[in-house]
């Protein structure tokens, strides 16, 4: 017996070791990457938001542009961490400003470099919840597939480093998947009868409204987790005894959770402080039919945001998730529905969950046909989901086969099949975000047909290499994202937008440069023929930006 124990003790501790390792080689190559990536599109204004709250909160100033529809809990969270830093450091907080001056360069890029940070520890986060689904279903023996197959992900790895609203967005909600598989199966497998006050259920399901909460104050997306608890509680207790007497023995905790739930995300959103009840109203409405309205590169063709095809979704799933998981996740979706009615309350409770995070919200997408750009950018939550699916559909192929020698040659035959996956994440290094899959042709076929570097990030090479390179003072006629260039460049260095330069006939003496994105197409690439081209940031023989010197 004492034998027994102590091989089952040994054989848990090595699962949780294996987890342990598989996230710890995650976390020690993405810390050690961190620094590679550029400034994102949106970055600057998220951090000017803290300001436009606060002077919202405090003086009445009316938030600008759209940011009011925004939650502030992954921004507020990093500036609480820098104003930390800086105070250990220079032992007084530096002010809150918006971004408008060249001096202020130096305290944005601190900035940005802790959001950096935060937003890929969230990404652990995420595959750490993987692992624990995983688990659930798969046995804690093989959770650390999981965090691996993610890993392998090359969108959900490319956005880690400082895509500072999906990431976390997903990081919380898939996080509520794992979390929500136990709560709401200790809710339907409790016999007696269970009572609000100083006990774990009552903390859990308290602490699981403000994750919620959390994950709503990030995205407005995170309404459907209390839904998502509903349906799940429903579908997997029909089948239990005396259902209908636990929903009603369970409508405290039920409305305990969704106090929580409301609360937290009130807190997260200030410009609805003095209003509440418009919150989830106005919000809902515009985050449902976003006002963005610039156009998309969607197979070839140069589309508006709001006019897109139904099939946008799925396919570029079908082009941007590597085709061998795609084989996987097919393989875990059925072996999830086949065995389903042979699963423990828990088991269930997570199908229902992990079905929901995938196919719910782009389905209302779908129906309201919501304006949507930047590829799967604001679907990236459902990438983790789809990653466990993927993991369970190769542990299942793996345990279906018998010999050692078979599985030996069959885990030999995964890792040359990962291999191009691998090899093109780090051809791409540090824009692995504009991956596309070999099926569709990879990034030299789809870089004319669809978005790529949507997000700006090579903005940040052209700008290093004028800085290296350009004169003093140089002069750059900029087609891409203006505040990350200027948050990068050296203050001495002048711009002046493509359009202000064309259409409002600003005047700029050679020698200038000229640096274009192409992220959304190559057509920028086509103004100044007449200037050679003296930088790009390629990868995989494709320019994401150019810079070109006009002399």
């Amino acid at each position: 017996m004492k034998q027994f124990l102590w091989g089952f003790k040994t054989t848990f501790t090595n699962a949780y070791l294996r987890v342990i390792l598989v996230i710890f080689a995650i976390a020690t190559i993405g810390f050690s990457t961190i620094d590679k990536y550029g400034l994102a599109a949106d970055e600057i204004i998220q951090i000017n938001a803290i300001k436009w709250n606060y002077d919202r909160v405090t003086i009445g100033q009316p938030i600008p542009i759209d940011l009011k529809y925004y939650g502030i809990a992954f921004d507020a969270t990093a500036e609480a961490v820098f104003q930390i830093q800086e105070y250990i450091h220079k032992g007084s907080f530096t002010p809150l400003v918006t971004f408008e001056y060249p001096k202020f360069n130096e305290i944005v890029l601190k900035r940005i470099k802790i959001k950096h940070l935060l937003t890929f520890v969230l990404a652990l986060i995420t595959y750490v919840s993987v692992a624990g689904i995983v688990g659930i279903f798969g046995g804690i023996g093989y959770a650390w597939v999981g965090p691996l197959v993610l890993a392998l992900f090359p969108t959900f790895w490319g956005h880690s480093f400082f895509n500072p609203k999906d990431i976390p967005f997903a990081a919380l909600f898939t996080l509520s998947t794992y979390l929500g598989s136990y709560l709401v199966a200790e809710y339907i497998q409790e016999d007696k009868r269970l009572k609000i006050g100083i006990n774990r259920i009552t903390f859990f399901t308290i602490a699981y409204g403000i994750l919620m909460g959390l994950t709503t104050g990030i995205r407005i997306g995170g309404l459907a987790l209390p839904l998502f608890v509903v349906i799940a509680f429903t579908v997997v207790g029909l089948s239990s005894k005396n259902i209908f007497k636990k929903f009603n023995n369970l409508a405290g905790f039920y409305a305990l959770m969704i106090v929580a739930w409301i609360a937290t995300t009130n807190l997260c959103y200030p410009n609805y402080w003095f209003n509440p009840i418009r919150l989830f109203n106005k919000v809902i409405g515009y985050q449902s039919q976003h006002g963005w309205s610039g156009h998309v590169l969607f197979d070839g063709k140069f589309i508006p945001g709001d006019e897109i095809p139904w099939y946008y979704i799925p396919q570029w799933i079908g082009i941007t998730v590597p085709a061998i998981f795609q084989i996987f996740f097919l393989v875990g979706l059925g072996w999830i529905l086949r065995n389903y009615p042979k699963f423990s309350v828990k088991q269930k409770v997570g199908s229902v969950l992990i079905l929901l995070q995938i196919f719910f919200l782009p389905s209302v997408a779908i129906v309201k046909q919501s304006t949507i750009y930047d590829g799967i950018r604001h679907f990236i939550f459902v990438l983790p989901a789809m990653a466990a699916l993927s993991a369970l559909g190769l542990v299942w192929i793996y345990k279906k086969l018998h010999g050692r020698y078979i599985k030996t040659f069959a885990i030999a035959s995964i890792v040359v099949a990962l291999m191009p996956i691998t090899l093109d994440m780090a051809a791409l290094h540090p824009y692995e975000y504009v991956y596309f899959n070999r099926l569709s042709g990879g990034l030299i076929n789809a870089h004319d047909r669809y978005d790529s570097d949507y997000w700006g990030l090579s903005t940040r090479a052209a700008i290093e290499w004028i800085n290296k390179n350009g004169e003093h003072d140089a002069k750059i006629i900029l087609a891409g994202h203006f505040d990350a260039a200027r948050v990068l460049a050296k203050p001495s260095i002048t711009f002046v937008t493509l359009q202000d330069f064309r259409k409002k006939k600003v005047k700029l003496d050679p020698p200038y440069y000229y640096v274009a994105l192409l992220g959304r197409g190559k057509n920028l690439n086509n103004f100044f023929p007449e200037c050679p081209l003296v930088y790009q940031a390629a990868r995989q023989n494709v320019p994401l930006t150019v810079v070109k010197q006009c002399d």
